[in-house]
């Protein structure tokens, strides 16, 4: 195998910890190009990266840290980042139009979603937009945010939470990688397996001309809700769209009963 060349940007480190898991973290990246960040402790990684971002960091710039004190969710909610977690952000720079930009959260959880088949975690599916689950509760999130100077999009920042070892921090409803796999987990392993998932499958939608069509059908083989009976609902509560899920279309939109769905919280129906 041809040798990583990733690098960890230590003088960004804040104790000995960060360097540790950086280089360990380096050790195991089997993808090229990548720039690794560690901060065992931050506010928020995205915020991190998109600093980096505005600093001018090249694509593929990782920031992975192991708690966050201002952690957030889809639709400006407060994320839960316990002890035992892994919280990682990247930097991307594609030239694409914002449509396309618009579904590479989607693309990004099917690598996760792929990294996690190759840790042995194959019980794992999607929901739609942007959860990683099990049967036995919610794994991982996934948020996508951009930088933008005079209109134009600069960067990309897509963060992502990953439960990965049980502590007393650990909210109920949730599941960790270690509950799935049985054993504690080697954050610096997972790190490094979610890293190289991630940017392989960006690599592989960058040679798609970044055109979602090319992964809808995978993505719908992997969703929890194929199938199901679901209401939608926007932020402010009001009912989007009811219905069988039949899928995602080429532009990454849930396909709920005759609707074409944008964005909104997706819930089993009650009937």
């Amino acid at each position: 195998m041809e040798p990583s060349s990733a690098r960890s940007i230590c003088l960004t480190c804040r104790n000995l910890n960060d360097v540790i898991l950086s280089t360990d973290i380096v050790s195991k990246l089997k993808v090229r190009g990548c720039e690794i960040v560690v901060r065992e402790v931050t506010g928020s990684t995205n915020d991190d990266a998109k600093e980096l971002a505005r600093s001018g960091a090249p694509e593929k710039t990782v920031v992975v840290a192991t708690r966050q004190l201002a952690g957030r969710g889809r639709l400006g909610r407060t994320w839960v980042s316990p002890e035992g977690g892994l919280y990682i952000s990247f930097v991307f720079r594609p030239q694409a139009g914002f449509e396309a930009i618009s579904s590479l959260g989607l693309v990004l959880g099917l690598g996760v979603l792929d990294a996690l088949y190759c840790l042995g975690a194959k019980q794992t599916q999607l929901k739609w937009p942007n959860d990683i689950v099990a049967p036995q509760g919610k794994l991982c999130g996934i948020l996508t945010e951009t930088v933008c100077r005079a209109s134009r999009v600069e960067a990309i920042i897509v963060g992502m939470g990953i439960n990965v070892n049980r502590s007393l921090e650990t909210p109920t409803g949730v599941t960790t990688l270690s509950d799935l796999l049985g054993e504690e987990q080697d954050l610096a392993g997972i790190a490094a397996a979610l890293i190289d998932g991630v940017c392989s499958i960006y690599e592989e939608w960058l040679a798609c001309a970044s055109d979602f069509g090319c992964f809808s059908a995978r993505y719908t083989d992997a969703l929890v809700i194929m199938g199901e009976e679901v209401c939608v609902r926007r932020i402010d509560g009001h009912v989007e769209a009811r219905g069988l899920v039949k899928g995602v279309d080429s532009m990454g939109r849930l396909l709920v009963g005759d609707a074409a769905v944008v964005a909104g919280d997706v819930t089993l129906r009650e009937v």
